[in-house]
């Protein structure tokens, strides 16, 4: 199938308020207590420090029309949620020849709830849905760091995750983009990611290398993962996945873009019968490019994507398809300490009518250092044959329009 390459230049703003979060060594813009999760581009200058995010929110949700997977009508719920806590140690140690050692571990904690189908109650839900995973659940990773960039093996955001994690006003929250970007209708992640969809993932078994910031304010990574840990030989391709991903920083605005490519490594529910396994693709690949422009002294932010995926199979039951994928957003800082963000985000289909668009807003108001209270509405409206959710509700049968409105706090540290 022939690729369709489009660049989108996009405008936006990072703000640098609170401390470290959750997303090691690739940051991202945020709509918790900081617009910036600094850790892109930043590794510990300590032998260890501890650091983390603590979310919790009281959502109403509504999942419309959707009937849940044994075929039960939805209901508006209240409830508590904790889920984007993360709790996290790094550190960096010198070594010989100017290298340094860096590591992190970094873990999952739902500290309203911890058993495996509370909570979130739309649905079916995965097994470990809502369990914390206290050793190392999120970006976890050792390796070695010098003038010459770093290596890292471990457990990472994949490149393509990189490029959208860090313009995501709503990560963690009602509206991430997650929900929408990233995701191909019927396909799981080889990683097993429920959350992140198809290529919006942390990966294990991943090598990466990440250079350091050149003098023309480029940067660039890759990484392998998906590597096959079995001697067992079953007579099937084994499965493979890299990603490759540039930035580019300047003073007023940020361009990033990354592709990515699995092959047999994910899998396609061809019979829509949640009893039988899904069919292995032979590839999956994604195509994301976009950034952001600052004006304003910073007070003002626009952002942009759009993104390409894309299934090939020699199977008649996997469609030989792609779909596109866009999001905007913007974020504009008042009265100092607080803020009005506001995205949107569109899937195209990829067969027949499956295809849904996103809209979230927020306002946020800094609290102290590190902290922010808001107010969130997001809501998602799919086509008769799709199931995106809205970044809390979820899983989700065919057809639901479902919104969540949210008032909550976070605190970084």
């Amino acid at each position: 199938m022939k690729r369709v390459v489009t660049g989108v230049l996009a405008f936006g703003a990072v703000f640098t308020v609170g401390a470290h979060a959750d997303s090691d060594v690739g940051g991202h813009v945020h709509a918790g207590s900081s617009d910036h999760h600094s850790m892109h581009d930043q590794l510990s200058d300590k032998p260890w420090e501890i650091y983390g995010a603590l979310y919790a929110s009281l959502q109403s949700n509504d999942a419309g029309d959707a009937l849940s997977h044994g075929g039960n009508k939805s209901q508006t719920n209240t409830w508590l949620s904790t889920d984007g806590t993360t709790l996290g140690f790094r550190g960096s140690i010198p070594l010989d020849a100017g290298l340094r050692a860096v590591w992190q571990i970094e873990s999952v904690i739902n500290f309203d709830e911890f058993g495996d189908s509370a909570g979130h109650a739309h649905g079916t839900q995965p097994p470990n849905y809502n369990d914390s995973e206290l050793a190392g659940g999120h970006n976890s990773f050792l390796g070695l760091s010098g003038d010459w960039g770093t290596v890292l093996v471990g457990k990472h955001n994949t490149p393509f995750f990189d490029a959208t994690i860090q313009f995501d006003l709503f990560h963690h929250l009602p509206g991430d983009v997650r929900s929408m970007l990233g995701r191909l209708p019927g396909t799981e992640s080889g990683t097993g990611d429920h959350h992140g969809g198809t290529f919006n993932v942390s990966a294990s078994d991943t090598i990466m290398y990440k250079s350091p910031k050149l003098a023309n304010g480029l940067s660039f990574e890759g990484a392998i993962f998906a590597l096959n840990e079995t001697l067992e030989d079953d007579g099937e391709d084994d499965p493979s996945a890299f990603g490759l991903g540039v930035r580019w920083q300047q003073d007023m605005f940020t361009l990033v873009a990354a592709y990515e490519e699995h092959k047999n490594f994910d899998t396609y529910d061809h019979d829509d019968d949640e009893d039988t396994a899904g069919l292995a693709i032979d590839k999956t690949s994604g195509l994301i490019v976009g950034g952001m422009m600052h004006f304003n002294n910073g007070d003002t932010m626009v952002g942009a994507f759009f993104e390409q995926l894309e299934m090939d199979a020699e199977s008649t039951s996997i469609p030989d398809k792609s779909r596109d994928g866009y999001y905007v957003n913007f974020l504009q800082r008042f009265m100092a300490k607080n803020k009005f963000k506001l995205a949107y985000s569109k899937a195209d289909e990829l067969e027949t009518k499956d295809g849904g668009q996103m809209i979230a807003a927020a306002v946020a108001r800094e609290i102290g250092a590190g902290t922010e209270i808001y107010a969130v509405y997001a809501k998602t409206d799919n086509d008769e044959n799709a199931a995106y959710s809205n970044g809390t509700i979820g899983p989700l049968g065919d057809g639901g329009d479902p919104q969540t409105l949210g008032i909550g706090i976070v605190h970084m540290f």
